[in-house]
């Protein structure tokens, strides 16, 4: 039981790890993220967030498989579901700021990070999206398993 808990756990860490380093890299460029006057996420952004939140979500799904089973992949795919409907929910009770332009526009990129809101939709989405991940992850590191349980290699079957 224990192992199964620490692969779950070992598995958020690489999604952890996996999501913080592509948003470092996204935020290298400011632009990138927001319009220039604006706290409105750029759809190009969205798009490189959903796709590296779901690889992120694989690799994760992958390591806890194989650390622990099937059930430990489970039982991250479940946590990062209601975490991530928790998170939701927060969203959507955030206000939307009430900055005039000219304020919103001397903000840096923490500050606009800050006061930004995403979409409910997307916000609601993205749990789904992580245990979608999570068990494709999964999925593909068992299939790794039991092709090596079916096809053991050649020196293998041979010893005694």
């Amino acid at each position: 039981m224990l192992r199964k808990v620490l692969a779950a756990l070992l598995g958020y860490v690489t999604m952890a790890v996996l999501v913080m380093a592509a948003f470092s890299v996204a935020f290298l460029d400011p632009g990138f993220a927001f319009f220039k006057d604006g706290i409105t996420v750029k759809t190009d952004f969205l798009i490189f967030v959903t796709v590296m939140s779901f690889l992120a979500a694989m690799a994760g799904g992958w390591v806890a498989c194989r650390k622990g089973g099937m059930h430990a992949a489970l039982g991250l795919a479940l946590f990062a579901t209601v975490f991530g409907f928790i998170e939701a929910a927060r969203n959507a009770r955030r206000p939307v700021p009430n900055l005039a332009p000219e304020e919103i526009a001397k903000l840096d990129l923490p500050g606009k990070l800050k006061i930004a809101v995403q979409p409910n939709a997307y916000a609601a989405a993205l749990p789904l999206l992580g245990a979608a991940g999570i068990m494709t992850g999964a999925w593909l590191a068992g299939r790794r398993n039991a092709s090596q349980r079916l096809n053991p290699p050649p020196d293998a079957r041979h010893s005694r």
